[in-house]
């Protein structure tokens, strides 16, 4: 909505605080649908997160890894984006939703050469 003028683009820091509201939000509605499952997987992991955990998932879920993934990175840009904002200078805007879909794209395209590398 952002991208095609339907919704104006939010702008600076805002943005980015925008983004993490809105994960926070998703976030949370997951696991309340999931409730069992978070409470299951909460129980058995020891909760040390690695690129290679989810790349040995990759081939199995790859929606699934590729969303957990993307929402790392996007988190982690916000977060940089918010506390280093006297340096970096964040202006948002439509450029920060086209970067988010490039990520997208790129964090999917890596899991599918994962893919077919593998077989």
């Amino acid at each position: 909505m952002m991208l095609s003028g339907i919704d104006t683009p939010k702008q600076g820091v805002f943005a980015y605080v925008h983004m993490m509201t809105r994960l926070g939000i998703v976030t949370f509605i997951v696991m309340l649908l999931m409730w069992q499952d978070v409470v299951k997987r909460t129980r058995r992991s020891s909760f040390d997160f690695s690129i290679s955990k989810v790349l040995q998932v990759a081939p199995k879920k790859i929606v699934t890894s590729v969303s957990i993934v993307f929402t790392v990175l996007t988190t982690v840009y916000c977060l940089v984006m918010i506390a280093f904002q006297e340096v970096l200078n964040p202006v948002g805007g439509a450029f920060f939703y086209q970067l988010l879909l490039a990520m997208l794209l790129i964090t999917s395209l890596i899991f599918l050469l994962f893919r077919l590398m593998k077989r």
